[in-house]
């Protein structure tokens, strides 16, 4: 069984070098890639399966919307 995971951040090559990173590790299954917080909310709310990543690994300080807002409303919506 494996886990589903989303990763947000704002830098390109950070998503790509930690994407390369996970796939590495066959139990952990990369649901996503988000560019910034409203980008990941965006994506959250296009599931329509009910399959949510079950970790999201999200930087901090990002443009347009950061980790820790979109983190706030994720969990009110």
């Amino acid at each position: 069984m494996s886990i589903s995971i989303a990763i947000v951040d704002d830098k390109q090559i950070n998503r790509s070098s930690l994407s390369e990173k996970i796939t590495a590790y066959k139990e952990i299954d990369i649901q996503f890639t988000a560019a910034d917080g409203k980008d990941f909310l965006e994506k959250m709310k296009s599931i329509k399966n009910g399959v949510y990543p079950q970790a999201v690994l999200m930087d901090i300080e990002m443009p347009n919307m950061d980790g820790i807002e979109s983190h706030e409303l994720h969990v009110k919506h």
